[in-house]
Order: C-alpha cells, then structure tokens, then sequence
C-alpha cells in the first residue's frame, strides 16, 4: 500500500515539475506585421501578424494604425481573434494571444492616409526581478515592407537592449516544484495515517 502511494506522489510531483518547465521554456522569437502592397480607399484591407515562437506561449500584442485609416464600425468585423479591444479614437487595437501563431484585422484606408503602422509585443510568460519591467519587455512588431527592409518599424525604447524577450522564467519553477513537493508529502502523510488507525 505504501509503494501504491509513493508511486502516486512521485508520478504527481514528475507531472507538476514537467509541466512547469514545458511553459518556462517556451520563447516567442518574433512578430510580423504584414500589410497589402497597397491600399484601395474605402475599401477593407486585411493586417497579418505572425508570431514565431515554441507553445506554449502568451502575448500582447498592440498596434497603432496611421493616420488615415480607420477601423470597421463593427467589432466582429475587425477581427476574429479571441481577446481583442479596439480604441477607434486613438486608432489602436490590442490582442491577448496564447497559442495562435497568426493574427488577422481589417482596417479601412481614406484618400489621405500618411505614416506607417506601428506596434509592440510582449511575452507575458516571462518575468524579471526588475521594477520598470513593464516597459523595457515590449518589442517592436517587425515589417518586412518597411522601408528599413525587415527591421521593425519603430524604434524600441533606449533602456532595452535585448533583440528579443528570454526564455526562462526566473524563480517560477522552483516555487511550483516545491509547492507540488509539499502537497505530495501531505498526501502521502494523510494517507499513511489513516492507515495507522486501522
């Protein structure tokens, strides 16, 4: 009976520890915006971004369209991602992505349209020790019809220095094994007490 519930413990805690370390390991390489050759006033254009990376993986993602275009009235029509929020005032539009390695929006251009797409990503996976975190994570969205030829179309911030977002996850697995570790020697604990009684 013993050996039934180590077994048990041990094959529960393997499961927990593999789990975790599949999801720090995941890294999201890059992601690519592109954009019709060009544009048909009034007329719905289709934005793709593709996303780069090993699943398990979670993104934001935020594009700012130029000036000039606009979004469909109807949100359905915008896009057909799962999580996405739309600012028509402000011509941005969000994404919340986890596993989908492609994302599709439409926008609408006018006869006088000028500057160029822009966005950022961010792993949402990754974590640092650092407190400004939250603004040197974000990478700019590359544009391979940018007139830089594949780089991004904005700049990134001078604080990140980074080319991309890194793969671990400081901490978070060593905290999960020895939760799941705890729990483990609890259950095997209850289990041998009950036992005891008998």
């Amino acid at each position: 009976m013993y050996l039934k519930q180590f077994v048990v413990g041990i094959s529960l805690l393997v499961f927990l520890v593999a789990s975790i370390g599949f999801a720090s390991c995941s890294e999201v390489i890059d992601v690519e915006r592109h954009v019709p050759s060009d544009f048909s006033e009034s007329e719905m254009a289709e934005i793709t971004l593709e996303i780069t990376g090993e699943s398990p993986f979670m993104l934001g993602i935020v594009e700012t369209i130029p000036k000039g275009f606009t979004f469909p009235e109807i949100d359905s029509q915008v896009s057909d991602a799962e999580f996405f929020k739309v600012d028509r005032d402000a011509g941005k539009i969000s994404f919340s992505v986890t596993g989908s390695t492609e994302i599709t929006y439409h926008v609408i251009p006018s006869d006088d349209t000028e500057g160029a797409f822009e966005g950022y990503w961010v792993d949402m996976l990754y974590q640092t020790q650092e407190l400004n975190e939250g603004k040197e994570r974000w990478v700019s969205v590359t544009d391979p019809n940018s007139a830089s030829s594949g780089q991004s179309s904005t700049t990134v911030s001078s604080g990140d220095t980074d080319s991309g977002v890194e793969s671990s996850v400081p901490g978070f697995s060593l905290v999960i094994a020895s939760i799941s570790l705890f729990v483990c020697v609890l259950f095997v604990r209850k289990n041998n007490s009950g036992e005891d009684e008998e």
